[in-house]
């Protein structure tokens, strides 16, 4: 049950990020609708899936970082049965 959220809310989260990643590239191309000012040639569809995991990748690093100190052992420490 806990898992299943936890798969929900994660896969809200990125598709947040994703959509919020498009948007901000369709107003920095000038996109919207607008009439024949635009630039001719099709939008690159890899770059607000690029952006979105750019910035999921910025906001997982702290608690990666955390997550790899308390797995990894102290320096200094001696290895179980030593």
């Amino acid at each position: 049950m806990r898992f299943r959220l936890l798969s929900r809310a994660a896969a809200l989260l990125v598709a947040l990020v994703v959509l919020q990643g498009g948007s901000s590239a369709l107003a920095a191309d000038g996109g919207g609708g607008g009439g024949g000012g635009g630039r001719t040639g099709g939008i690159d569809p890899i770059t607000p899936f690029a952006q979105g995991a750019s910035v999921l990748a910025g906001m997982a690093q702290p608690f990666y970082d955390v997550f790899t100190q308390a797995v990894s052992p102290a320096p200094g420490a001696r290895p179980p049965g030593a």
